[in-house]
């Protein structure tokens, strides 16, 4: 999956003992663009995005009189891959000093093709502010300490393998104590 270009030679598996001259034909399938080098016999598979699984072909070689009898069946497996998880859209947040569990959905900010349940890390550049990731993909912060100003609030996503990463910005407005 992901991958382009692997190409497997096919004059190995047919020859024509009359003729040193042989095309090729493939059935098409869907999800995997095949193309045959018509000199050389080779072959380059290459799957779409995201492809993975089983799939089978006939190869035909033809001296342009006669055709390969029986055709050339191959089957050809595509291997998924971790794909790494990605950061949709990660909104700034406004909240007033002293405030607890002001929330953010990150769920809805991060992403990952192959559906892994995310597991979600963050942290502050302020220590009067935290930033608490819950299983369920929420995200509270709090301000403390009376603090009022500007914190980046950075976040991680991760599939247990690779890791997409953001920030936002959190306001902390100030109120009459």
């Amino acid at each position: 999956e992901d991958s382009f270009n692997d190409s497997i030679l096919l004059t190995l598996s047919c020859f024509d003992i009359d003729s040193a001259d042989i095309n090729w034909t493939i059935v098409t399938v869907p999800g995997l663009n095949i193309s045959i080098n018509q000199l050389n016999g080779s072959v380059i598979i290459t799957p779409g995005l995201n492809v993975n699984g089983t799939f089978n072909t006939t190869f035909t070689a033809t001296d342009g009189t006669l055709n390969s009898s029986p055709s050339n069946q191959v089957f050809i497996t595509v291997l998924n891959v971790n794909d790494a998880p990605f950061l949709v859209n990660l909104s700034n947040v406004t909240l007033l000093e002293d405030s607890f569990n002001t929330s953010i959905n990150l769920t809805q900010s991060f992403s990952d093709t192959d559906n892994a349940t995310l597991i979600f890390t963050a942290s502050t550049n302020d220590s009067l502010v935290t930033a608490t990731p819950l299983a369920n993909g929420t995200l509270f912060i709090n301000s403390t300490g009376n603090f009022t100003g500007l914190v980046t609030v950075f976040v991680n996503g991760s599939d247990g393998l690779l890791t997409a990463t953001g920030s936002l910005t959190a306001t902390v407005l100030p109120v009459n104590d």
